[in-house]
């Protein structure tokens, strides 16, 4: 007889098990729900477990003498050891920290063994049924009845081993007495089965309510770290924001004494690239600038932070100025690397850094961060790629420039004070005037001429560069309409102003409103200006030249990758850095530069001007080295136009008269 069931009921069975276990993959894509799920089954399988002993062993005494010993002691002994095993482990589990991948192992195994033990009672219940009176059969009905219920009650929060528990009980409940013919047990039989049922309907939908109730958990807690991620730090580059930084200062202030260094970081020339390459690759320059950041301030207790668009501030604790000197050192040398934006683009920037320390210049985050912002800015007012500590005469410093900028605002608005002065450039072998190179110069009402190198740098800070180059361009232009000899004029182009597809029709422009010649229109550039957005700069320039124009390359040696500047662009003159021709009569390391740049310029078929000659000795050493023409004081020092040349001596009159 035990076998007739085994053939009916347990085969099919194992059939149906074989396919709940392949449905039984459970995935890492909700670990949290796992971890829920499997916390809820720590404390409800242990009850479940003790239900099952106690009826399991009831039934035993029920059967003990009647039924062979192999049924009521031997596998009552292996099913509870199971039992207890399980028992004990799901307890310890209450005790210990439920990772999500042990959470996924233990809810698949739970899903199988509850098949299997399903079976295993179910099928060692109605093995015992034949050897029973009637109140054994009432036994292994009422064990039966109460481990299928009892199983799905306490499997809720795991709807596998719901479903397959009741989808491998319930078959071999039904089918034994229904089949066997127990006229007594059929309509019970029937009664739980539909009990067992409606149960498993209720199970589901306290399962979906359980997952419902831990999604919603799951998201809120997702919702309050997003809202404390965005309150507390940059969504971009994941550094901590200005609030966090304040907060981390504060609470390093007390924990640390007093004793701090803090780095204010801006990067140079981001402006360009975020300008002409657009947000996108701004984006990515700054992800790859938090990257390095990261590297070189990788020891605990650093907080590195994004206070602006391109503006970072780095926190070491207990740090002196040795030790932030040195990590401002690493971070300048670090971000001064080559960024590549794709396979085909990629830009150079710098960093220029500000340094603050407590309780030496500040014990309050307010006036750290003041103190470090006008070191910071000294750093960029020296030429930038430079770190500076906060020292009292900077504060002075400071407001000078922001002096300096509002006042030539106010002269480009205005258009008063501003000339433009221009200085010869000469043939070596006829002496004649080839080209007149526009310089601004900046004459204000109090403080008399101010030097170039203290206003331009401003202009570019400020973003006033655009307006003072096109003033140049368009006095310079139409001062040379005037020129009786032809010469050229060469003007001066920033790199705030390249890299933005704008100059050309700037330039066009201007050409078109003065009536200058194309062809008398030259346009310096620097080495530096290609370092960044190479490839735009260069389609700058050529639209420059397809117009008509030349472009010159000034300063040359004095910046990075020279040669490949001369391959990648065909440029009409190059000009020789004074540092080299000034040095060219008593130094041969100079004179072998200023030779081999005048061959070479020969070999290419560029013209090349020596730039900053001051006397006969050095004259004489470019013309024998092989220069074209030649610039600087010994032949004519920058003068304004005929035009602006009696309001110069008047304004030169009258600052003599006031220093008198």
């Amino acid at each position: 007889m035990i076998k007739s069931i085994l053939a009916r009921f347990v085969i099919p069975s194992k059939l149906i098990l074989n396919r709940l276990k392949s449905r039984l993959d459970l995935s890492l894509e909700n670990p949290e729900l796992l971890v829920a799920q499997c916390a809820a089954l720590s404390r409800m399988i242990p009850i479940l477990y003790l239900l099952l002993l106690a009826d399991a062993w009831m039934l035993v005494f029920a059967f003990a003498g009647r039924a062979p010993a192999y049924l009521t002691t031997h596998i009552s002994l292996l099913l509870s050891a199971l039992c207890i095993v399980r028992f004990v482990m799901w307890l310890r589990m209450q005790r210990v920290q439920i990772t999500a991948e042990r959470a996924r192992r233990e809810l698949k195994r739970t899903a199988v063994l509850t098949i299997i033990l399903s079976i295993s009672f179910i099928s060692w219940a109605l093995a015992l049924f034949p050897y029973g009176d009637a109140a054994g059969h009432a036994s292994v009905f009422v064990f039966i009845t109460i481990a299928m219920i009892g199983s799905m009650i306490f499997l809720w929060p795991l709807r596998a081993a719901a479903i397959g528990e009741t989808i491998c009980s319930v078959p071999i409940f039904m089918g034994y007495f229904v089949v066997n013919g127990h006229p007594s047990f059929i309509a019970l039989t029937l009664n739980v089965s539909v009990v067992a049922l409606a149960l498993l309907v209720v199970v589901m939908a306290q399962n979906r309510q359980f997952v419902h109730l831990v999604t919603a958990q799951i998201k809120a807690r997702d919702r309050e770290a997003r809202i404390h991620q965005l309150a507390h730090y940059d969504t971009l580059t994941g550094l901590a924001n200005r609030n966090t930084l304040r907060e981390k200062m504060a609470a390093s202030l007390d924990d640390s004494d007093g004793h701090l260094a803090l780095l204010f970081l801006d990067l140079d020339g981001f402006k360009i690239v975020n300008d002409t390459k657009g947000h996108h690759f701004g984006d990515l320059v700054l992800k790859q600038v938090a990257h390095r950041m990261r590297q070189v301030c990788n020891e605990p207790g650093i907080v590195i932070g994004r206070v602006g668009g391109d503006e970072f501030t780095i926190l070491l604790p207990k740090r002196g100025v040795d030790e932030a000197s040195a990590v401002a050192l690493r971070l300048i040398d670090t971000l001064a690397e080559t960024y590549r934006l794709d396979d085909d683009r990629w830009v150079r920037i710098g960093a220029s850094v500000g340094i603050a320390v407590a309780p030496l210049q500040g014990k309050d985050v307010e006036t750290l961060l003041t103190c470090a912002d006008l070191a910071l800015y000294t750093a960029k007012a020296a030429g930038k790629g430079v770190f500076k500590v906060f020292e009292p005469q900077m504060e002075t410093c400071v407001q000078e420039r922001i002096r300096i900028e509002a006042e030539l605002r106010d002269a480009l608005d205005a258009e008063d004070g501003l000339f433009v002065f221009y200085q010869d450039i000469v043939d070596v072998r006829t002496g004649e005037i080839t080209t007149r190179e526009a310089l601004v110069r900046w004459h204000h009402p109090k403080r008399g001429w101010i030097s170039p190198g203290e206003f331009i740098s401003v202009a570019e800070e400020s973003g006033l560069i655009d307006r003072l180059g096109l003033f140049v361009l368009s006095r310079a232009c139409r001062h040379a309409t005037e020129w009786r000899d032809g010469a050229r004029v060469a003007v001066n182009v920033s790199a705030a102003q390249l890299g933005k597809g704008t100059l050309a029709s700037d330039v066009l422009a201007t050409l078109v409103d003065t009536g200058l010649s194309p062809r008398r229109l030259e346009i310096e550039v620097t080495e530096t200006v290609l370092l960044n957005n190479e490839q735009d700069t260069l389609d700058d320039l050529r639209q420059l030249q397809a117009m008509g124009g030349r472009v010159a390359l000034d300063d040359f040696g004095t910046g990075y990758s020279s040669l490949s500047h001369l391959r990648a662009f065909t440029f009409d003159k190059i000009k020789i850095d004074r540092s080299f021709v000034r040095h060219a009569v008593d130094r041969p390391d100079c004179a072998a530069i200023v030779r081999v740049v005048a061959a070479l310029g020969e070999r290419l078929g560029i013209a090349t001007v020596a730039e900053g000659v001051e006397t006969q000795a050095q004259l004489d050493r470019v013309r024998r080295e092989g220069c074209h023409e030649i610039q600087g004081y010994l032949f004519s020092r920058p003068m304004p136009s005929e035009h602006d040349a009696p309001i110069v001596a008047a304004l030169n009159a009258s600052t003599r008269r006031r220093a008198a």
